[in-house]
């Protein structure tokens, strides 16, 4: 018997609309993927963050151990200034001494040839009168009203008295002579107390220079350790954040996980083989960002300044001032803005779950959502160092894994500030 038709329209509208509506897996499934995407991303935040913390907590210890470093040096060099001021005292009381001693000597030696002067004279007129009165002979006897014997005697004790005197005048000169000398040594001794005070103040003088260098870079390293500690403060506060959204994520996977039995069968999709249009194709030949000196290599425990330690995600490249700095790769932006402790940062999607990342610019040309080619002018960079370290940061990423980004580009571009691992 034959169907009519009409029968056969009736039965086959509902199984058409029913073919029609889309499974409800799939849109759970584009959901669950879209979240699993997000949770990678936020996890690979949440390393970043917490690497950063890690160094800033290494450059706290390096500030405090410089810190400590240098409050010793300033009371070792304080001690030492204390020391220098008190030989300077001391020499300089003796100094005083040796003055007062030398003035003391100049009176004395005053009053000695005042002395010797006075003596002198005195013995001049003796001198005269013994040469008039001249030797006794019978006139004198006969006219002098004293007897022969108190002539003798007179005579006797006149010349006594001359040779007294000049004995006098002899000690006056040895006297002189050794106040003199006396004299001559304390001016020597004089001398060599002034030329050792001016060497003691020369070193009193380098070491109050060398107290205020102290005192100046102590100043830098406790400011270097505030920011530190500020910068320490704010990325556990993102991470913290990081952390409430990860779970929020992880819930709202959860959430999802069961509505769908195919959902592992999509967690296992792997993406399409490489072709001649896509980033593997160019792997090695790509242009890097900027153009320089590579200064800190990938996976090396690279030291930056003030002799912190970190592992490379990828290079540091000291450009020419004012550099532009150049997409990798053709691409979308995926992040432009300012990453603490980074500076200012572009992420560009490449698709493939392959990334490209450039730090420290000076300023971005490009924002989030906008699609960048090859080559295309994204940001300049000048000569600036950020906290983590100097000249353009640019790493190459599959998914949260990063990769070597000197395996990426044209390392004939680059001069390598040091040797590569390998």
């Amino acid at each position: 018997m034959r169907t009519p038709p009409s029968r056969i329209v009736f039965w086959l509208l509902p199984l058409l609309l029913l073919l029609s509506i889309p499974p409800a897996g799939q849109n759970v499934l584009a959901a669950t993927k879209n979240i699993e995407a997000q949770i990678q991303k936020e996890k690979k935040n949440i390393e970043r963050i917490e690497a950063g913390i890690k160094g800033h907590q290494q450059k706290l210890h390096r500030s405090e151990d410089e810190e400590h470093n240098l409050l010793a040096d300033l009371d070792t060099i304080e001690t030492n200034l204390q020391q220098q001021r008190s030989k300077i005292g001391g020499l300089q009381t003796d100094l005083n001494h040796h003055e007062d001693t030398i003035h003391s000597l100049q009176e004395e030696m005053g009053k000695v040839n005042a002395a010797k002067e006075g003596l002198k004279g005195h013995l001049e007129k003796r001198l005269a009168s013994f040469y008039r009165m001249g030797s006794i002979g019978y006139m004198n006897v006969i006219f002098s009203t004293s007897s022969l014997p108190d002539l003798l005697n007179f005579q006797e004790y006149f010349r006594l008295l001359l040779h007294h005197d000049h004995q006098m005048i002899g000690q006056f000169r040895e006297k002189i002579v050794d106040l003199t000398k006396r004299r001559a040594n304390l001016q020597q001794e004089k001398t060599e107390l002034l030329g050792v005070i001016v060497e003691i103040k020369e070193q009193e003088q380098r070491l109050a220079e060398t107290r205020q260098k102290r005192a100046a870079l102590l100043g830098r390293v406790q400011t270097e350790k505030k920011l530190y500690q500020r910068a320490l403060h704010e990325m556990e506060e993102a991470a913290g954040k990081l952390s409430t959204t990860m779970a929020q994520l992880e819930k709202a996977d959860d959430a999802a996980a069961a509505v769908s039995p195919r959902q592992e069968a999509v967690k296992k999709t792997k993406a399409a083989a490489p072709d001649k249009t896509n980033i593997l194709a160019r792997k090695g030949q790509l242009s890097p960002p900027v153009t320089g000196t590579v200064t800190s290599l990938f996976g090396r425990q690279t030291k930056k300044q003030f002799g912190i330690t970190s592992f490379g995600n990828g290079i540091d490249i000291k450009p020419e001032p004012n550099a532009k700095i150049l997409a990798v790769y053709g691409g979308r932006v995926v992040f432009a803005d300012n990453l603490r402790g980074y500076g200012k940062t572009m992420i560009i999607d490449h698709g493939q779950q392959y990334y490209s990342l450039v730090s420290r610019a000076s300023r971005l040309l490009k924002n989030k959502g906008d699609l960048v080619k090859e080559g295309e002018i994204i940001g300049s960079i000048d000569e600036a160092s950020g906290l983590l370290g100097e000249g353009l940061h640019f790493e190459i990423r599959h998914g949260t894994k990063a990769e070597n980004p000197l395996r990426w580009v044209n390392n004939a571009m680059l001069t390598l500030g040091a040797n590569e691992d390998k």
